[in-house]
Formats: C-alpha cells, sequence, structure tokens
C-alpha cells in the first residue's frame, strides 16, 4: 500500500500518480497493508476445564491468517468477499487445496476513462492516477480517441472524388482555375519584362531606369575658360554689349558668384510659342562658342540659369527659361525650373567638336534691364 504525502489517500501497490497529483514515486509513502477483521472467538473448555481455542477456517478447511481482500484502488471503498489465505505449511493439514480464486479490480460506475491512457480514475480526481493526465480538460468528457496520423504522402494524396465534382463545377473548378490564372499572368508579366530589357527600347529604358536611380555615373568633360567665347548675332542691332565681370570663360570656372550675360533682344517676346522639335531662331545679342578641341560624345549638361538662389536680387532679373544646343544644325532644347539651383538635363550628342549655346524663351524679372545671365554649365559624358 502507497499512502500519499500531499492528501493522505491510500493507493494499491504499483499505482504511480495519486489523484491529486502527485507522483507516488516521490511523494508517496509505503505502508503495510491493513489488517483484516478480529476472528471469531471460538474457544471452548475441554473436559479437564482449560479451554481449548478452535481456529476459524477457510471454505477449505483452512486456519484464517489475516485479511487480504481485494481492493480496487479507489479512495475509501474496499470490497470483501469473505476470501481467506492459509500458510502454505498448514495445506495439508488443512485438506486439499482449492482452485486459486482471483478477485477482479471493481471499478465504480461512475469512474472517469483518462483520455489519454484510458485508466478509470475517481469522479472527483484531478488528475489520471496512472500517468497524471489533467483531466480537468475537457471537464467531465471523455475525449475522443485520436485518429490516425497519415504520411506525408498520403495528406498529399488526390481524391479523385473531390477532382470530379470540381470538373462538374461551372469553369471547371475554381482551385484549378484560378492557379491557371495566376500562372498565365506571371508568364505574360515575365515576356512583357524581356520585350522590354531586350526590345529596341531595351537601351533607352535601361539608361533611364539606371539614371533614375542613381546607378548612371557620368564624368565631367573638361573645359578651359579660353575653350569659351562669345558670338554675336548677324541681326543684332549694333556692336555686342560690354559687360563687366560677365564673361564668358566665368561660365565654366565652377563658382556660383560669377556669370556670362547678354541681352535679351524683344522685351514684348518672351519665347512662348517654341516648336517641339528642330532649331529655332536665337532671341539674344550673342551666343556661346564652346570649342571640345575633337569629337567628343555630350550625354549630359548641368545648367544653372540666372542668379544663383543666394543672391537676395535674382528676381529683380529676367532669367534663362529654354536653352538651345546647337551642333551642326543637331539642336537640343533644355527647360530649366526657376529655382537658382545647379540641374541635370540629358543632351545625347556624339562627335561634338563646336557647341553653339543661347537663350530662346525667359522668365520675366521686375525689371526694365534685359540683361540676361547664366551662371555656369557643366558638360558630362559617361
Amino acid at each position: 500500500m502507497i499512502i500519499c504525502r500531499r492528501c493522505s489517500r491510500r493507493h494499491a501497490d504499483g499505482t504511480e500518480f495519486c489523484t491529486c497529483g502527485a507522483y507516488l514515486e516521490f511523494d508517496g509513502e509505503r505502508a503495510p497493508d491493513e489488517a483484516g477483521p478480529p476472528t471469531a472467538d471460538t474457544s471452548r473448555p475441554d473436559a479437564g476445564g482449560a479451554t481449548t481455542a478452535t481456529p476459524t477456517t477457510t471454505a477449505t478447511g483452512g486456519p484464517v491468517v489475516g485479511d487480504t481482500s481485494p481492493w480496487s484502488g479507489l479512495p475509501g471503498e474496499r470490497t470483501d468477499d469473505g476470501t481467506r489465505a492459509i500458510r502454505p505449511d498448514e495445506r495439508g493439514a488443512a485438506g486439499p487445496a482449492s482452485d486459486e480464486i482471483t478477485a477482479p479490480m471493481t471499478v465504480r460506475p461512475d469512474a472517469i476513462p483518462c483520455p489519454s491512457c484510458r485508466n478509470p480514475n475517481p469522479p472527483d480526481a484531478t488528475f489520471c492516477r496512472h500517468c497524471a493526465h489533467d483531466l480537468r480538460r475537457p471537464s467531465g468528457i471523455v475525449a475522443a480517441e485520436r485518429p490516425a496520423k497519415r504520411s506525408w504522402f498520403g495528406r498529399r494524396r488526390v481524391d479523385p472524388r473531390q477532382l470530379a465534382r470540381q470538373a462538374r463545377r461551372p469553369g471547371g473548378g475554381g482551385v484549378t482555375r484560378r492557379v491557371m490564372m495566376m500562372r498565365a499572368g506571371g508568364a505574360l508579366i515575365g515576356v512583357g519584362v524581356l520585350v522590354m530589357f531586350l526590345g529596341p527600347w531595351g537601351r533607352p529604358a535601361l539608361a533611364k531606369m539606371r539614371e533614375e536611380l542613381r546607378l548612371t555615373r557620368y564624368d565631367q568633360i573638361e573645359v578651359d575658360g579660353d575653350d569659351v567665347s562669345a558670338r554675336a548675332l548677324a541681326g543684332a542691332t549694333g556692336a555686342a554689349p560690354d559687360l563687366p565681370y560677365h564673361t564668358p570663360d566665368l561660365v565654366v570656372d565652377g563658382l556660383s558668384n560669377t556669370s556670362w550675360a547678354t541681352r535679351w533682344i524683344d522685351p514684348a517676346d518672351i519665347g512662348d510659342d517654341l516648336p517641339e522639335d528642330g532649331c529655332v531662331a536665337w532671341r539674344t545679342e550673342q551666343l556661346l562658342e564652346v570649342d571640345f578641341g575633337s569629337p567628343t560624345s555630350i550625354d549630359r549638361v548641368e545648367v544653372l540659369a540666372g542668379r544663383s538662389v543666394d543672391d537676395p536680387t535674382r528676381d529683380d532679373f529676367h532669367r534663362p527659361r529654354v536653352l538651345q544646343f546647337d551642333h551642326a544644325g543637331d539642336c537640343r532644347r533644355v527647360t530649366v525650373d526657376d529655382e537658382g539651383e545647379l540641374t541635370a538635363h540629358d543632351l545625347s550628342l556624339d562627335d561634338v567638336t563646336t557647341l553653339m549655346v543661347g537663350i530662346v524663351a525667359i522668365y520675366e524679372g521686375d525689371t526694365t534691364d534685359a540683361t540676361i545671365e547664366i551662371t555656369e554649365l557643366v558638360f558630362e559624358q559617361k
């Protein structure tokens, strides 16, 4: 017999867990089995007056040794079917041995089977006395038998009946149709990407993407001040004006506080009616002429039009809005923002030896002076 040290419940030998959840191997204390009820006094006096005790015998004639009634293990429950054990040395005197009687474990009608090991437990048990499973989940309900696990191959097996039901649906089945649509969409996107990058327009698209992502590296083309000069237009009235501190060489000196200046010819025309392509007539008294010395490819130009944003008098003067770059009749026009900062613009001119730069449209300022300035030009190539 094992007595739980926590709740003092008694359990039969071989029980591992108490109904309170204690592990009896650690929290249990072994105790001798309970002694049976005292035997009846059958002593009688003999002829000489002495008292002779007549031992009570079993149904087979053996004397009673002790109470060994079977016990189901449930607390407070004990059954006694009257079976008594005899000592081996008294078996011969008691008569022939009878067949051994096996007393089955008594199970209460309201016992709760453990969902884990199916061992019966008292109704008030919190934990299984055999495997310590928590009987409170679910409370008072026997859990269903766990279904046998299927292998990964069995889980992925396709049910032909389900496929047949899907085939009878309008459209040939929802799942398969969605999968096919997704695959077709992915294929179209892939073809579009290939055409975009491998087609005739692939190079400009790649160049534009690299430029937007700042992946294209541009190197500055070295231009000396002596290579930049001013040319007067043939239709200009009078000689080219002499503007001190606004000479052509200052447009490539890398400084934002010096500039080159010219005069706008017609104050009433600010250049709003420019065509999209081709060369237009110059509208200033002078042009810039840049000599690169040898054929050079110009991919980009950076322009600082008008005075710098740091100059408080910037808005008092007219400012360039559209610049035209002419290479042997091949013209490129760029429109600059009126921000007073250096901005980059694509040119894509090849084999340039001499380049003409002029102003064909302006932002009007609060002045009657027709002077227009270009502060800085930076030519670049990839």
